[in-house]
């Protein structure tokens, strides 16, 4: 497993799921590296140090992508309910969040 420490607050909540702030670039590569599969975003494409087209660079990595950006702000339970789909849609994958 490669040293993620500089990744902004990147945590490992459990064998499948990790979790962080905003990733650079070469930082979702060593995800993929380190075995992720899924990416589930919680914040908008706006976001501070938010990759340009993050949604293409993940599609280069061959990683599954889903966005539930309202969730960061205002979360509603539609919003919460639809994160838990998410997860549960990704239950044999190596999430990062």
């Amino acid at each position: 497993m490669s040293d993620l420490s500089t990744v902004i607050n990147w945590r490992r909540r459990d064998s499948l799921t990790t979790l962080s702030g905003q990733p650079t670039e070469a930082q979702f590569a060593q995800f993929k590296a380190n075995g992720v599969t899924h990416v589930i975003n919680l914040g908008p494409h706006t976001n501070k140090g938010a990759l340009k087209d993050q949604t293409g660079c993940l599609a280069n990595l061959g990683l599954k992508y889903t966005i539930s950006p309202s969730i960061s702000k205002n979360p509603t339970q539609a919003n919460f309910n639809a994160f838990c789909a998410a997860l549960v849609q990704s239950e044999n994958d190596i999430v990062h969040v």
